[in-house]
């Protein structure tokens, strides 16, 4: 993703998320013995592809309202939602609109299969 211009946050073994990557597996693992599709999503790359990089930081005050107005355009019937979301539950929404996009062949995968893929909005048209 480097390569792209879009900024990653590597992890090791002895990561704070360790136990989110290994939940995150045991899940990956359960969902596709019960037959279901399983992808890989990174929720800053969507943005990144979709909005252009002058987001505001995911922290800062202004992010869920600049996400939400972002978002209302892409995914019908969120608007009657918009004051009840948080800064996670955009992140959700553009990990299912990024589902979405799967789903109609418009995403791209990065990595190797043997060790990750990653699928992310089409790089190009």
């Amino acid at each position: 993703m480097a390569k792209i211009g879009i900024s990653c946050f590597y992890t090791n073994k002895s990561s704070i998320t360790r136990d989110l990557i290994y939940r995150g597996i045991r899940l990956n693992h359960e969902l596709r013995s019960a037959g279901y599709s399983v992808i890989e999503v990174y929720p800053h790359a969507t943005k990144t592809l979709l909005f252009g990089e002058k987001m505001p930081p995911k922290h800062s005050r202004t992010s869920v309202s600049y996400m939400i107005a972002h978002l209302t355009p892409l995914v019908s019937g969120m608007e009657q939602y918009a004051n009840d979301l948080d800064r996670n539950s955009c992140d959700s929404i553009i990990n299912a609109y990024t589902g979405r996009l799967h789903f109609n062949s418009g995403t791209d995968v990065l990595g190797d299969p043997d060790e990750g893929v990653l699928v992310l909005p089409k790089l190009c048209s």
